[in-house]
């Protein structure tokens, strides 16, 4: 097994080839359900039985992405895909939900578990945690710090991965359902519409003036490149480097693939820059864990590829336009020019140099193209499709010899009386093989040990080159040629068998759902959580059962009120694992130990630091994505107290759940939800941020709001470096709330916001217990009543 592994993504068969002849150590890529890019080409059940062998047969593992949350519905059929899986020989599966965490250790024990960077891991604490659940390797957050990452790998010793190149989400990967509420396609099930790159408009808040003339795009982040960091990551711990792309093209993958491993192997890599930045190109950065931050990270002009810059409009015409160019030009290029509303593109079919056709120019010249659209003096072209290099890379993008062919060793015998003997090894492999007869003197015709070697050297369209040939012969021998080659792929053929053979020691599966469980009912209560905490001094809160209170919200004045309330205070630890304040939280939470009866978290870190800590009950809010009553049952067992149901279950789902499982549960009845968590600043662009500084005295979110293209008011806010994009459409529930109580829950929850009524909520809320009506206004009953897509 190679200590540091490149790893490429594969999303179609040209992908998968262009990484294996790249130089990768490994594929990850997805079959046709159950993985988060649902849009991908992706792979069958037998295409990924050839592709598993024929990386094998390239010494390149192959992982197959799990990474979706699951309903208790699909976990059978997902149980019985990842059985097959093992069969076939994937090398490890890559997951994210709890539940299915559980059921594979139980059903398949010797299968090789990573956890997705959408379990959202950033810290030791969580991955000591899933240590003690047999997860093999950790695909950490791509916010985590490069000094985090040194302390996790001193702590735990455990296998990381860390991206290294390709898109960036704008929010927490699992932690984001902007798509889920703007576009109803969850990400969380593989079907991301990519909200984040939509346009949005900024306006003043005192004024309602829009501030922007043209598109902006303030969730929309550039290309991660790390270049050279990637040995600052190999130093601190980072085993595996991963590069995104499973929607993108065998080009990208091949180039980016090729670029890195010439780094890795200490080969030459700096011509090959431009040509990874010609493949795609949002604008580079090197990400939050190498320390870029704010505008640093934000493609907020345009979040297209722009390809590299091709050169200056200098003159216009009705039909053509001269270009000073900046970079080499083909015709079969693609162009082009303007940002936002404004971009617009063509392909370069006409090429003139003083007055000349030609096929191509190189920078420096001024050239002459044909446009279908009108250019202004001054226009910036950029070339986003080089046609000579696609034709340069095609050959690399099909079946053929991998990156590093594995080196085979010959050892024949020939003597007279006797079969032959060949003995073929390649690293761990041998094999023996020896013909049928006996060795013949020859009558005639002789052969010598150079034609001997040149018939046992022909390995192509094999994964092997040929290292050495030892011969040893009679001279008066007679061998033919036709058996040496027989002999040949014999030997071939029994070591390619050896490298792809796998026994499978695991039992069949016989999964069976979670049978229900006899409780007591209970009278439904009510629960506050404070996401702002403009409304805290006016509202009653006398009819509230349970109050939590981010750690950053508390004061002696706040807990002075808080003393009076006949309701259990909960301590929320919001965003605390993210920005490593852990010491901050942990103090409040001893500052009033009269007060505080437990924490509420919404990660799997801050859910084990508390743990560690004995901060009380633990309370898991909605972002852990418990959609399964096994996930439900993993957090149980690790000692939860309550959870909140995933914001994108249905009452079916809250319904199975809650009939098996002995724990207090939680319900959203009425909230702007929060739809995406982020650690940079939407709005750096317009202050020009690059650090973080200046967050505790910025008010911008103060100052200004967004609008989506719908007109919708977005809300955000940003504690503890940590910005909170909330729905603008409030969930609302109030009066459905007997439906709660029909499917077990044990708790509904309002989460305030600004604007929030508090009072007026509760007051409804109790009114609806006793007669159920129908709601006013805009609001959305998110999926309580649909599934989930």
């Amino acid at each position: 097994m190679k200590k540091y592994k490149l790893l490429a993504p594969a999303g179609s068969k040209e992908t998968f080839y262009a990484a294996i002849n790249a130089g990768a150590d490994a594929i990850y890529l997805g079959g046709k359900s159950f993985n988060a890019r649902h849009s991908a080409e992706n792979f069958s059940d037998e295409e990924l039985k050839t592709l598993i062998i024929e990386a094998h047969l390239a010494d390149v593992e192959v992982y197959v992405t799990i990474n979706t949350l699951l309903k208790d519905s699909e976990l059978k059929r997902v149980l019985t895909y990842a059985s097959d899986l093992y069969t076939i020989g994937a090398d490890a599966l890559i997951i994210q939900d709890f539940g299915l965490m559980m059921l594979l250790r139980q059903y398949l024990p010797h299968m090789t578990l990573h956890a997705s960077t959408q379990m959202t891991l950033g810290d030791a604490f969580g991955v000591q945690l899933l240590q003690n659940h047999g997860i093999d390797h950790y695909i950490l957050s791509r916010e985590t710090p490069i000094e985090r990452i040194r302390l996790i790998k001193e702590k735990t010793k455990a296998s990381l991965e860390a991206f290294i190149h390709g898109a960036l989400c704008c929010s927490y990967s699992g932690q984001c359902y902007i798509s889920s509420f703007f576009g109803g396609r969850s990400g969380n099930r593989g079907r991301c519409a990519q909200t984040c790159r939509l346009a949005y408009d900024i306006y003043l808040s005192a004024t309602d003036e829009k501030i922007n003339d043209e598109p902006v795009y303030p969730f929309s982040l550039k290309e991660l490149r790390v270049d050279e960091g990637i040995f600052a990551l190999k130093e601190a711990g980072v085993e595996t480097f991963k590069i995104e792309g499973r929607m993108r093209k065998a080009e990208y993958v091949d180039r980016v693939v090729r670029y890195y491993r010439q780094m890795l192997d200490g080969k030459e890599y700096k011509t090959m820059e431009s040509q990874v930045t010609q493949v795609f190109n949002r604008g580079f950065t090197k990400g939050l864990t190498l320390g870029e931050f704010g505008q640093d990270l934000m493609a907020w002009q345009n979040p297209k590829n722009m390809g590299v810059r091709l050169g200056e409009v200098v003159r216009t015409s009705t039909n053509d336009a001269e270009i000073l160019l900046y970079n080499d030009i083909a015709t079969g290029d693609g162009v082009t020019y303007g940002i936002g509303s404004a971009n617009k593109g063509f392909i370069v079919d006409y090429i003139e140099i003083n007055h000349q056709r030609v096929d191509r120019a190189v920078k420096g010249k001024t050239v002459t193209v044909k446009t279908r659209q009108k250019l202004s003096k001054g226009d910036i072209l950029f070339k986003t499709l080089d046609k000579n290099l696609e034709n340069e890379i095609k050959p690399h993008i099909s079946k053929t010899l991998p990156y590093r062919p594995r080196p085979l060793n010959f050892q024949m015998t020939v003597r007279i009386g006797l079969p032959i003997k060949l003995v073929a090894v390649s690293g761990d492999y041998s094999i023996e093989v020896e013909s049928e007869g006996s060795v013949e003197k020859s009558q005639k015709i002789k052969i010598s040990e150079p034609e001997i070697v040149e018939q046992l050297s022909k390995l192509g369209g094999t994964v092997f080159t040929l290292a050495e040939a030892k011969v040893n012969f009679d001279e008066d021998a007679f061998v033919s040629k036709s058996i040496l080659n027989q002999l040949r792929r014999q030997a071939i053929e029994g070591l390619e068998a050896q490298i792809v053979s796998r026994e499978t020691e695991e039992p069949p599966i016989a999964f069976s759902k979670m049978p229900p469980v006899e409780k007591a009912e209970k009278e439904l209560k009510i629960s506050l959580l404070f996401n702002e905490m403009q409304g805290f001094e006016h509202a009653q809160l006398t009819s509230i059962d349970l109050i939590y209170i981010p750690y950053y919200f508390v004061s002696d004045k706040v807990m002075e009120r808080l003393k009076t309330l006949s309701a259990k205070i909960i301590l929320s630890l919001r965003n605390v694992s993210k920005s490593g304040n852990y010491n901050e939280a942990l103090e409040i939470y001893n500052r009033y130990p009269e007060i505080f009866e437990g924490v509420l978290v919404n990660d799997l870190d801050s859910f084990a630091f508390a743990k560690e800590m004995k901060m009380g009950n633990i309370y898991v809010d909605y972002e852990l994505n418990l959609m399964n009553a096994f996930a439900v049952k993993f957090i149980m067992e690790e000692g939860a107290y309550q959870f909140t149901f995933s914001i994108e279950s249905n009452m079916s789902d809250i319904q199975f759940i809650s009939d098996r499982m002995m724990i207090n549960s939680e319900c959203i009845i009425y909230s702007n939800l929060s739809l995406m968590t982020i650690r940079n600043c939407p709005y750096a662009f317009l202050k020009g941020c690059k650090d973080e500084t200046q967050c505790a005295s910025c008010d911008f979110y103060d100052r200004y709001y967004m609008k989506d293209r719908k007109g919708e008011k977005i809300i955000l806010s940003r504690q503890k470096g940590m910005t909170t994009v909330y729905n603008p459409i409030p969930l609302n529930m109030m009066d459905r709330v007997r439906d709660f109580e029909k499917v077990g829950c044990d708790y509904v929850r309002i989460d305030a916001n600004r604007d929030t009524d508090i009072d007026g909520v509760v007051s409804t809320i109790l009114a609806e217990k006793q007669q159920q009506s129908d709601n006013e206004g805009i609001y959305t009953r998110g999926y309580y009543y649909k599934d989930l897509q």
